[in-house]
């Protein structure tokens, strides 16, 4: 994918960005299926592939999400899923670097938070740390912003008052317009944002395949 500033701002670019939403995620479901041939071609399953699947899946649900939600215009809703999707990456890059491997995947498997174990060489696996080794494993993506901008969208912040409040100073005082509901009468979700939002979307499902699909490579013995 091109950089997002190289894309023409029009709803053809929307509409290619959830298009790729779709190919994407039958490119997962695809690995999904073929890492699953493999292991039973095998008579093995492994934990770690089971864990990654689940993530996987997730992914992929994510995903149609956003595109349904898109569809009935319920864009707040939406763009919280992305934070979610961003998440994945990080639990998956976490679960590729544990220490003490398989001791550290059955304590996770118990419950024990992914932040709480160390990856490579006693490095504690927070969001942060993570974020940053992404960005070195993947810096056309810059998943470090990505991760620092969505943050705010999670959790209930000043984000959400100034996309909800128009505010203009005039002659005779300031006045307020407000802007209920999340969908195209919200002046915020432009088509600018709107495929801001999708591409980031794209970006991160994008770094997950990557991942996911060198490790099935590695189990198939590919490389």
């Amino acid at each position: 994918m091109q950089n997002k500033e190289s894309f023409p701002v029009n709803e053809e670019t929307l509409n290619l960005l959830i298009n790729k939403l779709v190919e994407i995620n039958m490119l997962l479901n695809k690995e999904i299926i073929e890492l699953s041939n493999e292991e039973l071609k095998k008579n093995k399953i492994y934990k770690l592939s089971s864990i990654y699947i689940s993530l996987v899946n997730r992914a992929v649900e994510l995903n149609s999400g956003y595109i349904s939600l898109f569809s009935l215009k319920n864009y707040i809703t939406a763009i919280s899923l992305l934070r979610i999707q961003i998440e994945n990456c990080l639990r998956f890059h976490a679960l590729r670097t544990l220490d003490n491997m398989p001791h550290s995947i059955d304590e996770f498997l118990n419950g024990k938070e992914l932040r709480k174990l160390t990856g490579n060489n006693g490095k504690p696996l927070t969001d942060t740390y993570l974020s940053k080794e992404l960005d070195k494993l993947y810096p056309e993506y810059k998943f470090s912003e990505l991760y620092k901008e969505y943050c705010e969208i999670i959790h209930f912040t000043g984000f959400y008052q100034n996309i909800g409040n128009e505010f203009l100073n005039k002659e005779n005082g300031v006045s307020a317009t407000l802007f209920l509901g999340g969908g195209s009468a919200n002046p915020h979700f432009n088509i600018e944002n709107k495929i801001n939002y999708t591409l980031s979307l794209f970006y991160s499902t994008k770094i997950i395949y990557r991942m996911f699909s060198t490790y099935c490579k590695i189990v198939k013995g590919e490389i």
